[in-house]
């Protein structure tokens, strides 16, 4: 018969706790030494570990490639870092709560082996009258310190932690919620809050985040209207949500007078002001092609009488590559003073004649 081992520790410097380790801050921050775990790792069999609910592990499960590679690790080196589990109400069952993907491996191994190193899974064991709101913040601390998170678990991480975050600061003195979370999820202050602001964003608004339709920055400025205003936008804009000048112009909202349907339709109508042009031109071509381009920019400088430096490029602009630049001056493939006749801002060269 396996004999089974209980083994004392110490969770203040068990090296292979580094999970727990790693995550002292956030779960301070967080918890606030409120998470009372046993002082041994016991062996547990692994036919009486169920998994958690999806509710509150809602993380994506390893692809193959990962899945592969934790169980070729289990196999060879076996469970470093002990499961944390919870035992189940009225039953003889333990939830874990992190180590799940262990878990799923440890079942796989043993199906295909029975070998009882797969079935005597080591785990500390957490308080069973643990606050949900806690056991939520402890697997979302393990889950963003080890995984590549995918961007719609990173938004539901992030505005989970806030939420626990904000309810437990007043009764533990000021966090500073940004700061906490970005150190956790290996981001900066400032990517933090932009994600923190995402909790203004109506579902609708959401989901397109989650989906990659939206951008980030597009999602933060309508944060900051109701999710009804929200929802006129996205609905109007369409395709277009990611056109920050009409989303501008849709959040100053209908003037006097006119309905949304007709603000609608006047922002989709408006023409960019200004667009980008890149041209590729091979090298036989660069002299002659700036040299129309010079004849352009005269004759726009002569039509707008741009007679401030730099007002050209309000209506004419050129960028070039100034490393390909020198290395055509160089070998005789462009003039110095064409060039510099292109890039010029002042009025009275831009319209001296050749």
């Amino acid at each position: 018969m396996f004999k089974r081992e209980v083994k004392e520790i110490d969770l203040e410097k068990a090296i292979n706790f580094q999970e727990m380790k790693d995550n002292a801050e956030i779960r301070s921050n967080l918890m606030g030494n409120q998470l009372i775990f046993s002082k041994t790792v016991d062996d547990i069999d692994l036919d009486k570990l169920v998994e958690v609910d999806e509710s509150v592990n809602f993380f994506a499960l390893p692809n193959n490639e990962e899945f592969l590679d934790l169980a070729s690790s289990l196999d060879q080196f076996g469970v470093i870092n002990p499961l944390i589990v919870m035992k189940q109400e009225d039953s003889d069952k333990y939830i874990v709560l992190s180590g799940r993907s262990r878990l799923l491996a440890l079942r796989s191994l043993y199906a295909e082996s029975e070998d009882m190193r797969f079935f005597k899974v080591p785990c500390i064991l957490l308080d069973s009258s643990t606050d949900p709101n806690l056991i939520q913040g402890l697997i979302i601390s393990t889950n963003m310190k080890y995984r590549n998170l995918s961007l719609q678990d990173k938004i539901q991480s992030i505005l989970t932690l806030e939420s626990i975050l904000t309810k437990n600061k007043s009764s533990r003195g000021e966090i500073n919620v940004a700061s906490v979370i970005a150190k956790q999820a290996g981001i900066s202050k400032t990517t933090a809050s932009n994600y923190i602001e995402l909790k203004y964003l109506c579902p609708k608004g959401m989901e397109l985040v989650k989906q990659k339709y939206m951008n980030l920055g597009i999602a933060r400025l309508l944060s900051q209207k109701d999710h009804k205003t929200q929802e006129i936008i996205i609905n109007g804009l369409g395709s277009e949500i990611n056109n920050v000048m009409m989303v501008n112009r849709m959040l100053e909202g209908p003037s006097s007078g006119e309905t949304w349907e007709e603000k609608t339709k006047r922002t989709r109508d408006i023409v960019p002001a200004f667009t980008n042009i890149t041209i590729k031109v091979a090298f036989q071509a660069v002299e002659g092609t700036f040299i129309g381009i010079a004849a352009m920019r005269r004759e726009y400088a002569l039509k707008f009488v741009t007679m401030k430096k730099n007002s050209i490029n309000s209506y004419f602009k050129v960028s070039v590559n100034e490393k390909d630049m020198a290395q055509y001056i160089r070998r005789g493939f462009l003039k110095q003073e064409t060039l510099n006749k292109v890039l010029s801002t002042e009025f009275n060269d831009i319209i001296k004649l050749a």
